[in-house]
């Protein structure tokens, strides 16, 4: 009943292929096997540029964002009061195709804001006006591009019954009180909880915080940046083996994706997203040949600069992903993404990290 469709994308998943079918670039016998770098691009001393969306955290946009923050504290609204865009209505409905109820057309104590765009046509637009305690019948008609074949085009009856209505809170209600007994706290992006007890506490964590993802996202950027430039500047010889090998692990990966949203095969998964087994192939094995350049240009520059990670650093650099990604243990993360390629993952980082400090960068104008 949701009006945006999902978009099932086909994935490349290159960093997470099971470990026994990684080369592992920094064991010689492998690299070989995997391919070699012909030519190594100059990559020191260059000026490289690169673009992000934003640098500051200007006043405006931290308003914007304290905005959005408040529209997750609502206060719960008397049974006299009408429901307006931007409310928060709790129902419960069930969706009706000739009398009887579809699938996926049932809900019970669904939190559903209006205006949000989230549901067919009709339906938010429907409530506005509605009281705590209403049932109301909505008329609607799926859109004839609807994800169910069953239900696109189809005239349906939902029954709504409205449980209670909540209005969010906006910058008119940010007092120090409401920071001081509402908020308290502000959980930054890296997860931190920030205490905060009054507005410009508050205002100055979400700047704080913003301007650090701002920078973060510029780093990022200019690694980016930097490396794109030298494996365009580079020149790599792949073997066959490694080519087949890792194609055949993103293939496996792909086909765990497809059987996990209803396909039988891959071929039914790339044909159901619009594509053709040949547009696949050469797709992939383009994103395969891309990810093994990374990889040997990561082991040649780790080499010629003595980046290669001691057993300590690495173990050091494993417990930090497993806080920032949020594993139970490095044991469940070196299982699920594959030993060589967490290992792979961080030396690369290492080598990108090498290369920001040992380059300049300039903001494109763009």
């Amino acid at each position: 009943m949701r009006k945006k469709l999902l978009a099932i994308g086909l994935i490349a998943a290159l960093t997470t292929t099971s470990a026994c079918s990684i080369p592992n670039p920094f064991d010689n016998k492998e690299a070989k096997e995997s391919g070699v770098v012909k030519k190594l691009a100059t990559y020191t001393g260059l000026t490289v540029s690169y673009s992000v969306t934003a640098t500051e955290a200007t006043d405006e946009n931290v308003a914007a964002k304290i905005e959005s923050n408040l529209s997750t504290f609502t206060e719960k609204q008397p049974k006299s009061y009408k429901a307006k865009e931007g409310d928060v209505v709790n129902i419960d409905y069930k969706g009706l195709k000739d009398g009887v109820a579809f699938d996926g057309g049932t809900a019970e104590g669904y939190d559903l804001t209006l205006g949000s765009n989230t549901f067919i046509d009709g339906f938010e637009e429907g409530l506005i006006g509605v009281k705590t305690g209403d049932k109301k019948d909505l008329n609607l008609k799926f859109p004839d591009e609807y994800s169910s074949e069953e239900l696109a085009g189809q005239e349906v009856v939902f029954k709504v019954t409205v449980n209670s209505i909540s209005t969010p809170a906006t910058t008119k209600d940010l007092t120090d009180d409401f920071v001081a007994n509402k908020i308290k706290n502000y959980t930054n992006n890296a997860g931190e909880n920030i205490a905060v007890s009054n507005v410009t506490e508050y205002t100055n964590a979400v700047k704080e915080d913003m301007q650090t993802q701002y920078d973060e996202a510029a780093a990022e950027a200019k690694k980016q940046a930097v490396w794109k430039e030298l494996l365009d500047n580079s020149e790599f010889e792949y073997s066959d083996e490694g080519i087949t090998n890792l194609k055949e692990s993103v293939d496996s990966k792909n086909l765990e994706a497809a059987q996990s949203n209803g396909y039988e095969t891959l071929e039914e998964y790339i044909t159901g997203v619009g594509s053709t087994l040949e547009e696949y192939n050469k797709q992939i094995e383009e994103l395969v040949k891309q990810e093994l350049a990374s990889r040997l240009l990561t082991s040649k520059i780790a080499k010629k600069e003595d980046l290669e990670l001691s057993d300590e650093e690495m173990q050091k650099e494993k417990e930090a992903m497993v806080e920032k990604y949020h594993y139970d243990s490095v044991e469940a993360m070196e299982k699920y993404a594959g030993a060589d390629v967490v290992e792979f993952e961080i030396q690369r980082e290492k080598v990108k990290n090498w290369l920001l400090e040992n380059n300049k960068f300039e903001l494109s104008k763009k």
